[in-house]
């Protein structure tokens, strides 16, 4: 329909996409951030909500306060989830200590599971 457009869809955290955008290797970005950017235009989708993933069967909600007892691995330093967890978790005068960080997804679903 437009052959002079190109098509090329990625993935990444969302640090890496807005890198990207910042440096003009992509035009749009489908993000997870809850803030402005200075030199990008942002326009928020939707609303999501943060949950503590676990490979324990014992499925019973825990509550936030209860996370500094848990194992936690955790996003990278640059990744909106965990600048978002860490408001939260500021928020509520809790501090965590991650066993491990991943800047990856898929390391970080591979490590829960």
């Amino acid at each position: 329909m437009y052959p002079q457009i190109a098509l090329h869809l990625s993935d990444g955290n969302s640090s890496l996409l807005r890198e990207r955008l910042l440096n003009g290797r992509l035009d749009i970005a489908v993000p997870f951030a809850d803030r402005h950017e200075r030199g990008l235009a942002v326009e928020p989708l939707l609303l999501d909500e943060l949950f503590y993933v676990t490979a324990d069967p014992d499925t019973t909600p825990i509550r936030l306060a209860e996370v500094p007892q848990c194992p936690l691995l955790e996003c990278g330093p640059g990744s909106n989830s965990r600048h978002v967890a860490e408001a939260a978790f500021k928020q509520y005068g809790i501090t965590v200590t991650p066993i491990a960080e991943f800047d990856t997804l898929s390391a970080l679903r591979s490590a829960i599971a």
